[in-house]
């Protein structure tokens, strides 16, 4: 499967952080890989509940490669 980020919402928590494109291969601990689509999306509104989260993403460099990141995205916590 591919979980690749096709839109992201001015303002929101992952604005400036991620870009689309970007694979996301883990919610938190959890590997989404191989999850459908509408399962990973379903999972990040659960998790997003809490005000924090930690993506792992896949991007494209400007090779054409993917390098790994882990990015933590926290918001909603003032």
């Amino acid at each position: 499967m591919n979980n690749c980020i096709s839109r992201i919402l001015l303002g929101g928590p992952a604005d400036a952080i991620l870009l689309t494109g970007d694979e996301i291969t883990h919610v938190d601990e959890v590997n989404v890989m191989n999850y459908p689509k509408q399962r990973v999306v379903c999972l990040l509104k659960q998790i997003s509940k809490t005000g924090y989260l930690r993506l792992k993403v896949r991007r494209r460099n400007l090779g054409g490669n993917k390098n790994n990141y882990e990015i933590e995205i926290q918001y909603g916590l003032l």
